[in-house]
C-alpha cells in the first residue's frame, strides 16, 4: 500500500456490474466484508464516476476493477499510484467514462491522490448475466485474502 496511515484498512471502492466476470470485484469485497475490519469500508459501485465522491476525503483507497490488457484471465496488476496505472497503458474499461478520467477529475478538484492504489483483475467474458468464470474467482479470491493478510500485518 501506499505511506498514508496504515492503522486502519483502506476504503475500497469495487467497480463492476453484474456482466460475467466484470464482477470480479464486487466477488472481491463480498469476500471481505465478512471481516469486521473491513465492514462500512467496501463499496460496490458501476460508474468510474462514482469514484471521485471517495476521493475527497484523501487517505488509504484502492479502486478494483475488471480490466482486459491481453494478459490470461485472472492475472492481477496492482499499482501503487494512478501515475504508475497510466504509465501501464490504465484498464480498458467497460464502463461509461473512464477510471483515468474520473481520477483526473479528482486531480483537477485538488483531491490528494497519494494514498490511492489501482488493481485490475484480468477479465475474459463480460456477457449480461453470466456468472464469474472459474480463473477471475480464483484471482479475486486470492486477492481478498492478500488484502485481508496485508491489513492483519500492520
Amino acid at each position: 500500500m501506499t505511506s498514508c496511515d496504515q492503522s486502519t484498512p483502506p476504503t475500497i471502492l469495487a467497480l463492476g456490474s453484474p456482466h460475467g466476470d466484470d464482477q470480479a470485484a464486487w466477488y472481491v469485497i463480498e469476500r471481505l466484508q465478512a471481516d469486521r475490519e473491513f465492514a462500512g469500508r467496501c463499496f460496490r459501485i458501476a460508474s468510474p464516476w462514482d469514484v471521485v465522491p471517495h476521493l475527497q476525503a484523501g487517505g488509504r483507497v484502492m479502486i478494483i476493477d475488471a480490466c482486459q490488457s491481453g494478459a490470461a484471465p485472472g492475472t492481477l496488476h496492482r499499482h501503487v499510484s494512478p501515475e504508475s496505472a497510466a504509465a501501464d497503458g490504465g484498464f480498458p474499461s467497460s464502463h461509461v467514462g473512464s477510471l483515468r478520467e474520473a481520477l483526473q477529475l479528482s486531480r483537477s478538484l485538488g483531491y490528494d491522490l497519494s494514498g490511492v492504489e489501482i488493481c485490475g483483475i484480468e477479465v475474459q467474458a463480460t456477457e449480461p448475466g453470466a456468472p464469474v468464470t472459474p480463473a477471475v474467482r480464483r484471482a479475486a479470491e486470492a486477492l481478498a485474502s492478500e488484502l485481508r493478510e496485508e491489513w492483519h500485518r500492520t
